[in-house]
């Protein structure tokens, strides 16, 4: 009947499984990136930020090793921007690699160029990724989709069009829960609600971990070699 076909469930969509390029792929595309692109890059494969936390990235984020992701950017009609808060609504600070500083320190020397060529004296804080055609004080952040555009150009002149953008964060996830990290660390570096979004998501990096597990607990009741007991 007509009402049954009401209260009937729809099917769930197909589940699709998650892209994890490789890292020599990976390594590449960071390698011959130039520019603000670089270090987008960098940011993606060492933080696992989305693109718009990317975008919405200050200087005043990083502290040391510790950055805070505090805010997001969208895309507006007309080439418009909008600032917000991250995807969660939370902030989330995690420690980052000594190789994404140092990548930093070499974009930030070349922003203050700018900064120079434009005869603009520096203020106390900027966006990372400044649109510095339509704010020389570099309190406007670059568009998403610039980087999404770059990305694009990018990924095809190496032969890499199937990676996204977004497969650098999946990179990131699975590497490091390949690696031992606990979930719960991983969750909460992503900017995930709970861990269960990210057992999800990555299912199959905990599955690959759990096939690792064998033998390590009947290795671990092996007395070691050269124990004697008297």
């Amino acid at each position: 009947t007509m009402r049954a076909h009401r209260n009937a469930t729809p099917p769930k969509p197909a589940k699709v499984p998650v892209r994890v390029p490789p890292a020599p792929v990976v390594a590449l595309l960071m390698s011959t990136a130039t520019g603000a692109l670089r270090v987008a890059l960098a940011l993606a494969a060492f933080v696992g930020a989305r693109r718009g936390e990317i975008m919405g990235l200050r200087w005043s984020d990083f502290d040391g090793h510790q950055l805070t992701i505090r805010r997001s950017v969208l895309d507006r009609p007309g080439g418009e921007v909008f600032v917000k808060s991250t995807k969660s609504g939370r902030e989330r600070t995690l420690t980052v690699d000594q190789a994404l500083l140092e990548e930093l320190a070499v974009w930030r020397a070349e922003q203050l160029r700018v900064m120079a060529a434009i005869r603009t004296v520096p203020v106390a804080d900027w966006f990372v990724f400044a649109d510095w055609r339509k704010d020389e004080s570099g309190q406007r952040p670059q568009r998403p989709g610039w980087l999404s555009l770059a990305w694009s150009r990018h990924r095809a002149a190496h032969g890499a069009q199937g990676v996204r953008l977004h497969h650098l964060r999946h990179w990131n996830a699975s590497t490091l829960l390949d690696a031992g990290v606990p979930l719960p660390v991983v969750s909460g570096r992503l900017g995930h609600a709970d861990s269960a979004t990210t057992a999800r998501i990555y299912a199959h990096a905990l599955e690959a971990a759990d096939v690792a597990t064998r033998g390590m607990l009947t290795a671990a009741l092996q007395p070691e070699q050269g124990d004697t007991h008297g």
